[in-house]
């Protein structure tokens, strides 16, 4: 089993493996559906979920199918991979796959998934993951919606909202608003700033009265 490192998931691998036995797939990939699919490659099935084709970015695609970044490989399959050279699976050994007649399925699960792979990406999945949309292990026992470091100092006039993550020892000083945001250890909030959707570096010391929406400082 191969994963992505930009995905955040929910989907169900005890499942997929057991489309990939069922099926005697040489590989199964797990496939989403996206509501605009022009971001991303497309994939096109078969009435038995084989993977008739990938399909390259488009500004009107045919399919609302995209490659979610999970994969189950025989492990002959893998053994033919290329080594000590670059290789992507998704452009270079997925195509040869089909060409040659391998059994490749896709396996469909609409569970919450998400591509990390932006800073703005990355702000939502921890705030998701705090507010319990999705759910992690990795994810810190905390009470309410926002994640907050006991060793954090914040006013008590300052409002911490919808998934923010606090780190330890940042202070946040009178009349903030900290919405869906990630600050970091150390960080020093001035009074009355808003920081909206963004990630404050740790140790970064933000002036009073700053407005910081969708932004990333100190890095």
């Amino acid at each position: 089993m191969i994963f992505n490192g930009d995905v955040l998931s929910a989907h169900d691998l005890k499942k997929q493996i057991q489309f990939h036995q069922e099926h005697q797939a040489d590989v199964s990939l797990y496939l989403t559906e996206v509501d605009d699919a022009r971001a991303y490659g497309c994939v096109e099935l078969e009435s038995n979920n084989q993977i008739k084709s990938f399909l390259e970015k488009m500004d009107n695609p045919t399919s609302n199918l995209i490659n979610a970044g999970c994969y189950i490989f025989k492990s002959e399959v893998i053994q033919q991979i290329p080594v000590d050279q670059v290789v992507s699976v998704e452009r270079e050994t997925f195509p040869e796959l089909l060409k040659s007649g391998a059994q490749v399925f896709g396996y469909l699960d609409n569970s919450y998934w998400l591509d990390i792979g932006t800073p703005a990406a990355l702000v939502k999945a921890s705030a998701d993951l705090i507010m319990g949309k999705v759910f992690s292990p990795a994810t810190p026992k905390h009470e309410g919606e926002c994640l907050v470091a006991a060793d954090s100092n914040i006013d008590s006039s300052s409002k911490v909202e919808k998934g923010s993550s606090i780190a330890p020892k940042v202070i946040i000083e009178s009349n903030c608003q900290i919405t869906g945001s990630i600050i970091g250890r150390g960080a020093k909030i001035g009074a009355d700033c808003k920081i909206i959707d963004s990630i404050i570096a740790p140790n970064t010391q933000i002036s009073a009265g700053m407005i910081v929406n969708s932004n990333y400082l100190g890095f």
